[in-house]
This record gives structure tokens, C-alpha cells and sequence, in this order.
């Protein structure tokens, strides 16, 4: 979990690590930048998949942010998805697209219940 503020853009280089990530973004979007062109770049609002990748990505980050994430190792995210993994390598894809609307109305409870209340234990989500 990332939870904080960035008062100025912060622009955060990825590697490629041979893992995939599930991110439910909490707050503010996200821009997913195109490494040729830095004015070029996707927008992700709300939760989505970043397959395994042969090259780094650039994430643009500002404001407030609150992302909980999961990291999947090479054949970890099969059970979860049931598709090849290969379907994803070297994308960002809005998890939506895949599991449906039911990740963002999972996503908005969630949001609701963490700035109303504490839902993650002690000492988590503060």
C-alpha cells in the first residue's frame, strides 16, 4: 500500500521484474507515459492490471495518493483470471475490462469505508 501527497508531479520509472500488479488506485489518477514521447499517456482513474513487461513504463503521479497493490509472480495471477498470461505482456489494461464492473463497486466501498474509518487492522491505512 502507497498512501500520501505529492505536491509537484513525480514521474516513477518501473523496470521490468518478471512480476504483474493489480493496483486499486484510491486516489487521484494516474498517467501511464509513453517512454518515446513524454506527452503521451493514458489516464488510469480507478484500478487496473500491468502485465508482465520486457521494458520499463513511467507512471506520472501528483496530488493525493492511495493505491493498494498486489504482486503476482509468474503463474501466480492464472487462478485469479483464468487467461493466458501472455494476453498481457508489456500492457496496462483498466482491470474492469477484465473482471467487470464488479472490481469498481468493490473499489468504491472500499474508498468510502478507508476515508470513514479504519478497515485495514492497526496500524494500516493511517
Amino acid at each position: 500500500m502507497a498512501r500520501g501527497h505529492l505536491p509537484a508531479r513525480w514521474r516513477n520509472m518501473i523496470l521490468p521484474d518478471g512480476a504483474m500488479e493489480l493496483i486499486i488506485n484510491l486516489g487521484d489518477p494516474q498517467k501511464l507515459c509513453a517512454l518515446d514521447d513524454p506527452a503521451g499517456h493514458a489516464v488510469f482513474r480507478r484500478s487496473w492490471i500491468s502485465g508482465e513487461r520486457t521494458e520499463p513504463i513511467v507512471i506520472d503521479e501528483v496530488g493525493h495518493v492511495h493505491l493498494i497493490g498486489v504482486r503476482l509472480r509468474a503463474g501466480g495471477a492464472w487462478p485469479f483470471f483464468g487467461i493466458p498470461l501472455r494476453e498481457f505482456t508489456n500492457q496496462v489494461v483498466e482491470l474492469e475490462a477484465i473482471l467487470g464492473p464488479e472490481i469498481n463497486d468493490l473499489r468504491d466501498r472500499r474508498s468510502g469505508q478507508i476515508h470513514g474509518a479504519n478497515v485495514w487492522g492497526s496500524g494500516l491505512g493511517k
